[in-house]
């Protein structure tokens, strides 16, 4: 432990009570203080500390200690310095992790004491707040949710409510007067309380969110038509064999495979079951009630035009890191080495990057047709990518798309001529958002009703009960994005507090910004320090 002494070398200290300076020194104590680390070892300050007489005998403070500016505060025990760098270790760490990092900086302190720093720090100012995103974090999922509200223009959060309802956030609103432009997700809570709150602000709906809910709208057509997707594939499929000259031969059939076929075709019983008792005009819950499958799952399969196959329907395999090292792992194998172990070895010093479990799965079935007597003496089959519904929802709202992607879409729309409609609607919809365009809204939204599809009526007439707010999130600059960082940084502190201290210390901890970090300029060889002035007061040790 290093300890310095340390007295102040003004002659005179300021009464606090009258300001009138003194030099009549009544008695001095010594103040000890604990100050930043030196090279591990802990720093103590015994500062002497003077206490003066104030001649003002009009002063009800007749004695006063001096003071000395930017070193300690009154009735602490460390120096400013260091309750600002513990501070930053509380905001940043927490409880215990601060504690560890404390420690390894040779300062001594418990996590108690942290958790108290950040809770007697005072909470920043929202200031004036003229373009705000609001949207809900998850205090407990399914239980309990708040409210986040972040300055679009300073890049920071300026507050957080503990709850998710119209009038908190319109009293919120209420008391800063100074928002003008109010993003949020098309929640009817935060819409309902800007109007309330704000009711001469601009409502934005973020672009994202509205991306988001024509890839639902459009899932939800492709969803019905299970029938088509399975026979583009097919086609597409077919197309590809007959291009490579690859002949097919019927494989071994797995323990595996054997279990996921009567699975299916216990699930395709349940299907024809529920079928028949639809056309015997039972109701959903009767039908549950006979054949034991839930009612969505009955509402399911009764929409679709077919029976919905898990996984898409045709099964094909996917892409693999190993794709490109098959040949070699196929040479090797026919070479007669069987050691999936050593292969891995061999593909690892070419570049393989991936574990050996997925080796041993890649060559298991190569094993398994060696004991059938079934070598793998021809090139596989030619692999297709996997086309789902949530995919082909994004990729039908593109401009541009690979090769692959463009011949499965135009297969899908020889096969269903109303997905043609659907790409149109839904190309020129992300177009709109990308040149930032909200004047065409009016007109897509009649084309999309004359459509006469189900899905594309409905989210037209979800857009027009906030047209305004659409329309304005199409051609304005702001957006959610930066909240959706906000909320994930709130959930890495929460999650690191494990729920300690509650609400007030995690909207602390979320409100808290950190000061720009010092430039230190180098010195020139031969300069002379800068020197301090403004201040009477310094230290000797």
């Amino acid at each position: 432990m290093v300890i310095i002494e340390a007295v102040a070398s003004a002659t005179s200290a300021t009464c606090p009570e009258c300001s009138l300076p003194s030099r009549h020194v009544h008695s001095h104590r010594y103040r000890t203080l604990s100050d930043l680390p030196w090279f591990g070892l802990a720093v103590r300050l015994m500062v002497r500390i003077r206490h003066f007489r104030c001649r003002n005998e009009h002063c009800p403070q007749q004695i006063f200690a001096e003071q000395i500016p930017g070193t300690f505060e009154a009735f602490s025990r460390r120096t400013k310095r260091l309750n600002e760098a513990l501070l930053t270790v509380a905001y940043e760490l927490g409880g215990k992790a601060g504690v560890r990092v404390a420690d390894a900086l040779g300062i001594d302190i418990g996590r108690d004491s942290l958790l108290r720093l950040i809770q007697r720090s005072p909470l920043p100012s929202a200031g004036a707040v003229r373009v705000l995103s609001v949207d809900d974090w998850c205090w407990k999922k399914r239980h309990s949710y708040g409210t986040m509200l972040v300055d679009l223009e300073q890049h920071r959060p300026v507050d957080l409510l503990p709850d998710r309802n119209v009038d908190s956030f319109a009293r919120w609103l209420t008391a800063h007067d100074s928002v003008e432009v109010v993003a949020s997700d098309r929640g009817g809570t935060y819409s309902e309380g800007a109007s309330t709150g704000a009711p001469h602000g601009i409502q934005v709906a973020d672009r994202f969110h509205l991306l988001t809910n024509l890839g639902t709208a459009i899932e939800q057509f492709l969803n019905k038509h299970h029938r088509d997707l399975r026979a583009a594939s097919a086609k597409m499929r077919q197309a590809a064999i007959e291009a490579s000259g690859y002949q097919p031969r019927e494989p071994a059939k797995t323990k595996l495979v054997l279990s996921q076929e009567a699975k299916r075709d216990r699930r395709k019983a349940k299907y024809d079951q529920v079928v028949a008792l639809a056309g015997q005009n039972l109701t959903y819950k009767q039908i549950a009630v006979e054949t034991g499958v839930s009612v969505d799952t009955i509402s399911r399969w009764l929409r679709a035009d077919g029976f919905p196959e898990w996984g898409g329907g045709v099964p094909v395999r996917r892409p693999s890191k190993l794709d490109r090292y098959e040949s070699y792992l196929r040479k090797r194998w026919t070479e007669g080495y069987r050691n999936a172990t050593e292969l891995y070895k061999e593909i690892t010093k070419q570049g393989y990057v991936g574990s050996p479990q997925m080796v041993r799965y890649f060559v298991r079935g190569w094993r398994e047709s060696q004991s059938n007597k079934r070598l793998p003496s021809q090139p596989p089959p030619p692999r297709l990518r996997e086309y789902l519904p949530h995919h082909l929802a994004w990729l039908l709202s593109q401009s541009e798309l690979d090769d692959d992607d463009t011949k499965y879409i135009e297969q899908l729309c020889e096969e269903c001529a109303d997905v043609r409609t659907v790409q149109g609607l839904a190309s020129d919809f992300a177009q709109m958002i990308r040149d930032r365009d909200g004047e065409r809204l009016s007109a897509w939204m009649d084309r999309a009703q004359q459509s006469e599809l189900p899905e594309m009526v409905s989210f037209a007439r979800g857009l027009g009960k906030d047209l305004a707010a659409v329309k304005a999130g199409l051609s304005s600059e702001w957006s959610q994005g930066q909240i959706e960082g906000q909320i994930n940084r709130l959930k890495l502190l929460k999650r690191q507090m494990y729920g300690r201290a509650g609400f007030e210390l995690l909207q602390r901890r979320v409100l808290y910004s950190p000061a720009r970090p010092r430039r230190h300029r180098r010195q020139c060889a031969g300069s002379s320090p800068p020197t301090t002035s403004g201040t009477e007061h310094s230290k000797r040790a």
